[in-house]
């Protein structure tokens, strides 16, 4: 049995791959290099609102919001990607 090591494997995925399917990588690459995109959590947003000089009434409704969607158990879709 051969033991090949992480680098020799990807070669040998690349070696057998379509030029449309390298480029489909390439671009799945690049795409995993960008920098991720970091939101700011809600409660730091309600802050920011708290400074904002908005009525209480509506900063408690933004509030009340965002603990509602934070809450919420989603359902994601049951997708086979062998099929």
């Amino acid at each position: 049995m051969i033991t090949l090591n992480v680098r020799e494997e990807i070669q040998h995925e690349l070696d057998v791959m379509t030029d449309s399917q390298l480029y489909a990588l390439l671009t799945l690459l690049r795409e995993m290099n960008k920098p991720a995109l970091i939101g700011e959590p809600g409660w730091q947003i309600i802050q920011h609102a708290k400074a904002l000089d908005f009525r209480k009434e509506d900063v408690d409704e933004m509030e009340r919001a965002i603990e509602e969607f934070s809450a919420q158990e989603w359902e994601y879709p049951d997708v086979k990607f062998d099929e």
